[in-house]
């Protein structure tokens, strides 16, 4: 990194320093072709400007990126199972071997003294907002990791500050404020949650879910949420609702009475009000739903009762906020 006389300097930039005509000689596109070898080099760092008086890297600033470099673990493939930077904000998958529990010990002896809890602004300490807010913007995990792991420079939260953590530590702290902010934040919904969605320790049911603009700029969903019954039917519960605030409340029906194929009537069809779902999300892969049956069907011995749990989804969001 600090060498005289090969490739170009480091106020050269890259490219070649011949320039070619719109008739070049072959002597030209030889000196051409050359100046791009040498601007491919590495760059000279030990001095800039044409006298040579300013020095861009130090020996000590070349130590400390050898040390960085030299920690096997630090590349992001360590922290991130997957980045999906289509989405906006960027998704984030942990990798495999964190542990949320691990991860609020972490943050109570690094963290909390100087944030607060992650959803507050402790001492009108950065980052604005609380690391909460912090963490549901674009790009903050990327970010996130590489400060607490690693320090700031010229602050008081150095790398011996924090205790010199390892990548573990980053698997599980990342990990406790990913749960901490999905559990703890709500978004608005629009059409970017259409799609399916479903857990997967209930494969076999799931969630159909559509929601369309109306005409005063507002939202609808229509949801039908396939399942059984306490006996093991399959059932059908279908509902709408105009989605007001974070939270939507749909009332369902269930049906029967139909048949399939070509002799299907809807005549035939009959349509029993069932109760309500109440979905809620807090990324644009997560959500929670409240299935709650009314006096009805928990008194018609078909086996319904009133639960809650969380689904995901299972196909690619739209232009999910």
């Amino acid at each position: 990194m600090l060498h005289e006389g090969r490739g170009r300097s480091y106020e050269d930039g890259s490219g070649s320093w011949v320039e070619l005509d719109g008739d070049p000689t072959t002597e030209e596109l030889a000196a051409h072709a050359a100046g791009y070898t040498l601007g491919n080099l590495h760059p000279d760092f030990s001095t800039t400007g044409v006298n040579g008086d300013d020095v861009v890297l130090t020996q000590n600033q070349v130590d400390c990126l050898i040390d960085f470099i030299n920690f096997g673990d630090s590349d992001p493939k360590y922290y991130f199972l997957e980045v999906d930077q289509y989405q906006n904000p960027v998704r984030y998958v942990i990798n495999s071997g964190a542990s949320a529990t691990a991860g609020r010990t972490f943050y109570e002896d690094r963290c909390l003294g100087c944030h607060g809890e992650p959803n507050q602004n402790l001492n009108g300490a950065l980052p604005d907002g609380g690391m909460a807010a912090y963490m549901r913007q674009d790009g903050a995990y990327s970010e996130f990791v590489h400060h607490a792991r690693w320090g700031i420079p010229d602050t008081m939260m150095t790398r011996e500050a924090l205790g010199k953590p390892t990548s573990q530590d980053m698997l599980d702290v990342m990990l406790y404020l990913q749960e901490y902010v999905a559990d703890n934040t709500t978004m608005a919904v629009t059409g970017g949650f259409s799609g399916t969605w479903y857990l997967e320790e209930r494969a076999g049911e799931g969630f159909v879910i559509d929601v369309a603009p109306t005409e005063e700029d507002g939202w609808q969903m229509i949801a039908s949420y396939y399942t059984y019954d306490g006996m093991g039917n399959q059932a059908w519960l279908i509902g709408s609702a105009a989605v007001v605030g974070e939270t939507v409340t749909v009332p369902v029906q269930i049906t029967e009475g139909g048949t399939f194929g070509v002799m299907f009537d809807p005549l035939t069809v009959v349509a029993t009000d069932w109760g309500t779902l109440e979905f809620t999300f807090s990324s644009c892969w997560n959500g929670h739903v409240t299935v709650t049956p009314n006096a009805e069907m928990l008194n018609s011995g078909m086996g319904f009762e009133a639960f809650e749990f969380d689904i995901e989804r299972s196909t690619p969001p739209g232009e999910c906020p």
